[in-house]
């Protein structure tokens, strides 16, 4: 009987040990738990400070490119040559290269009509690559018709 009762009575104590400390880790769980949410919060901060100065810079950026495009848009139509027109549509198509001519009409209303061949290696014929029509006033380029020659 007595070692029974010197069995419980360890028991007991090493269970009223183990609950002192489990508060002692409760208490420090709880404080590292603090010191990570508030760690957390500084590193939040930072980045959305960070994000905002980024963001900022990009506006910024983006504000003087709308700018710049902006005002080359709102140039007179009825300015541009032919040679103008046909850089930009041989722009657009990547045909840049010498073999490429163009002929160029210009419609009256900002909009010119374009032709784009390519001299065959010969020389003798140039083969039609396609016809667009560009429009000045937004500075687009539609396709009217391609042979898929290019």
């Amino acid at each position: 009987m007595k070692k029974g009762l010197s069995i419980l009575g360890v028991l007991l104590i090493g269970i009223s040990l183990v609950g002192c400390g489990n508060s002692k880790q409760a208490k420090e769980n709880s404080s590292l738990k603090a010191e990570n949410s508030s760690l957390k919060e500084k590193k939040q901060k930072q980045e959305n400070s960070s994000l905002k100065a980024e963001n900022a810079s990009l506006k910024s950026s983006s504000d003087q490119n709308n700018t710049t495009s902006n005002s080359s848009s709102h140039e007179d139509p009825a300015s541009l040559s032919n040679e103008e027109v046909a850089q930009r549509v041989k722009a657009y198509k990547g045909d840049t290269a010498p073999g490429y001519n163009t002929l160029v009409t210009n419609n009256g209303d900002g909009t010119y009509d374009v032709e784009l061949r390519k001299d065959s290696p010969d020389g003798e014929v140039a083969n039609m690559i396609g016809t667009y029509t560009y429009n000045a006033k937004n500075n687009t380029i539609t396709t009217k018709f391609e042979t898929g020659l290019d």
